[in-house]
């Protein structure tokens, strides 16, 4: 099995109403985001045309987070 840890950012930068999933639309915006999927697109296209018998898993975690993580998580904490 081959674990591609991506970023919750593939799923753009709001979430609204509804949970992030699976079958939730990709919409990267910042460059970051933008790279990590091109690289799931590349290991999708990769694994399809070598027919691997290796699983291919994409893992899009949400913010890991500690004191000085960066963005808006200041912002929450100084709430």
């Amino acid at each position: 099995r081959f674990v591609f840890v991506s970023s919750i950012g593939v799923n753009g930068v709001e979430t609204g109403s509804t949970p992030v999933d699976e079958l939730s639309e990709v919409n990267p915006v910042k460059d970051y985001a933008v790279s990590k999927y091109q690289a799931e697109l590349g290991l999708v296209e990769r694994y399809v045309t070598i027919e691997s018998t290796m699983e291919l898993v994409i893992v899009r975690p949400p913010l890991v987070y500690a004191g000085n993580a960066p963005g808006n998580f200041q912002r929450l904490l100084k709430l």
